[in-house]
């Protein structure tokens, strides 16, 4: 994703040379492997990262018309993409007046110009959808049809078989159990057993079941007893890393982890965590959780814009966990959470006037500009000052 381009020349920057040189290495080793390159997000002329609508993170592979990936062993490049519904982010097409007749177009045009065009095999690595709205029901159906069924049609994996995926659910319903069967329902169509001599079998795929007591419940090792005990005083902390250290970005990407340092056990859901920036107009802006040890389905998330600016603040980012989220028990922690929020309109940031932004934090380190509230209490960091 921006700032990372495709064809730019930059050495830093270019997805496609780095892909390039990663590629070759592996092939230099092992010949007979595959190579999946992913693309970018951003794609404009000349490899500019400046367009004013991006597509998915990975998805975007325009670039490939005119600066296609080189590898020195032929016939081992696979391009790899991501598409999702508009319940996982609401790009201008899903608003479109001709939705959803207009997603061949889209595809046609971000990545499936390359299957089309025999340029080179195509693998949609990641789709998927909770199926809560007609958009995202009419998106399925069309991406279902689009890739077209058997060994002719793109490739594919379903994102994902378990059901704690924030954004899409799972196959498996959320007892970790059961299939959700309108899902599978849905992808039967493009589904098919592989033979030993690589053909397709006639055979319609079986639903898949789940044998009672086979399948591991996932649990944070956050998660230590039922009930949190009062031992003496709460105390915690924040640890920071940067996940995007540029100065000028139009991506924001705080990556988190809670510790309880005190001899308690606390409910996660009694927690706030503030991460401080500068907003340079009140304007709407949308949050992602990429990834989280308690579970991206276990937070929320909230955009605060303050009446009264602060140095180097005048909004944070407050993000939550649900009261599913458990228990947090003394001297654990809550695992990583990163973080990721933009402009709607994808105009940048400036992280050297935000409070909690340090660029030379790549690494987890406490973090005293991160603030945390245990039941609306500070309990630890320093809030800006007012300016």
């Amino acid at each position: 994703h921006a700032p990372a381009c495709w064809g730019c020349g930059d050495n830093a920057l270019d997805w496609r040379l780095a892909a390039e040189r990663a590629g070759n290495a592996i092939l230099s080793v092992n010949p007979h492997w595959l190579i999946f390159v992913e693309g970018v997000n951003c794609y404009g002329p000349g490899g500019s990262t400046n367009q004013s609508e991006c597509y998915w993170w990975g998805g975007n592979l325009r670039g490939v018309a005119t600066y296609p990936v080189r590898l020195n062993v032929p016939n081992r490049l696979v391009y790899s993409v991501h598409d999702y519904p508009s319940t996982v982010f609401s790009h201008s097409w899903f608003n479109a007046p001709d939705y959803p007749n207009n997603l061949t177009s889209v595809w046609d045009s971000y990545w499936g110009y390359i299957y089309k065009q025999g340029i080179a095999p195509v693998w949609v690595g990641e789709f998927g959808t909770k199926l809560q709205t007609n958009s995202d029901r009419q998106w399925l159906t069309r991406l279902v049809s689009y890739l077209g069924s058997g060994a002719s049609g793109i490739n594919w994996t379903f994102w994902s078989w378990n059901p704690d995926s924030g954004d899409t659910g799972g196959i498996l319903n959320d007892d970790w159990t059961t299939i959700n069967q309108a899902k599978q329902s849905s992808l039967s169509a493009i589904m098919y057993p592989l033979s030993n001599t690589g053909t397709a079998s006639s055979t319609t795929p079986a639903t898949p079941t789940v044998s009672s007591g086979t399948m591991p419940v996932p649990t944070s090792p956050a998660v230590k007893t039922p009930v949190p005990q009062q031992n003496g005083p709460i105390s915690l902390q924040a640890y920071y890393k940067v996940g995007n250290p540029a100065a000028i970005t139009n991506q924001v990407m705080p990556q988190l982890k809670l510790a309880n340092t005190s001899k308690s056990s606390i409910n996660l859901s009694d927690v706030t965590i503030r991460y401080w920036y500068t907003l340079d107009a009140q304007q709407a802006q949308s949050y992602w959780c990429d990834y989280a040890v308690v579970g991206c389905n276990n937070l929320s998330a909230r955009f605060v814009f303050l009446s009264s600016p602060r140095a180097k603040a005048n909004a944070y980012l407050e993000i939550r966990f649900t009261s599913t989220a458990g228990i947090l028990a003394p001297g654990a922690n809550a695992g990583e959470i990163q973080n990721r929020f933009n402009k709607n309109d994808w105009s940048n940031y400036h992280q050297n006037d935000d409070y909690s932004y340090v660029g030379s934090d790549t690494s987890f380190a406490l973090s005293s500009k991160v603030t945390v509230y245990y039941r609306g209490t500070l309990i630890w960091g320093s809030e800006p000052p007012f300016s």
